[in-house]
């Protein structure tokens, strides 16, 4: 065994004593390695797949004339709502959506804030 895989299991002795022999962590180095080695030929079939599925449905909307409406539906315009309650004393406004700001939050009656 070289020197470098030495330190390596001496290291993974040392992060986790669970594993009680060179023999678990040599094991365990390998392991990592299979995982890593999985996982980047796992993102490179994503990746190729990927390509091929968006050429696919690029096609398809071109084909069949849709329109990013007939695809996704409805786009909520989530835009700034009108103040609905207004601060006497300093103005400040608030539109009665989201936490309630101090001056307004203990009210009763949240009437007299109305702006008319």
């Amino acid at each position: 065994m070289c020197e470098i895989a030495r330190l390596r299991i001496a290291g993974l002795l040392t992060l986790y004593p669970e594993l009680k022999t060179p023999w678990q962590a040599s094991l365990s180095l390998n392991y990592v390695r299979n995982c890593k080695k999985t996982q980047a030929e796992l993102e490179a079939a994503i990746s190729a797949e990927s390509a091929t599925v968006l050429a696919d449905i690029r096609e398809k909307v071109t084909l069949y004339g849709f329109t990013e409406k007939d695809v996704f539906g409805r786009r909520r315009s989530v835009g700034p709502v009108e103040a609905k309650y207004q601060n006497p004393e300093t103005g400040d406004t608030w539109s009665g959506r989201g936490r309630a700001p101090t001056w307004i939050k203990d009210a009763k009656n949240r009437d007299k804030f109305l702006i008319k």
